[in-house]
């Protein structure tokens, strides 16, 4: 029981290192995908997709993350941003964004 303990006390923190980089690889996913729409939709061109597209590149992503994962991730983010240009119009969505857009430069 004791050698069980202590195999579960050395892979639990190598578990949960893996998790938080695989949450920190979707969270730059979505920032990219995000950044990428307001670059279609308001003709940003501070390049902050590409950006962040190497960062997740670099950062080792590629592996971690699933194919349906990344689909689902896709649709997630297209949808919501549709959805919040709609509501606040182009105008707004896109004046909304340009600050923040910014920062990322």
């Amino acid at each position: 029981m004791k050698k069980l303990v202590l195999v579960l006390a050395l892979v639990l923190p190598v578990t949960v290192q893996a998790d938080e980089k695989t949450n920190a690889c979707i969270s730059v996913l979505q920032t990219g995908m995000y950044n990428g729409l307001l670059e279609k939709i308001c003709g940003f061109k501070g390049g902050v997709k590409d950006k962040l597209k190497n960062m997740y590149a670099e950062g080792g992503c590629v592996p971690l993350i699933s194919g349906e994962t990344l689909d689902a991730v896709s649709r997630e983010v297209t949808s919501d941003t549709y959805s919040r240009k709609d509501v606040m119009g182009k105008k707004d969505f896109c004046a909304g964004n340009k600050q923040a857009y910014n920062a990322l430069k």
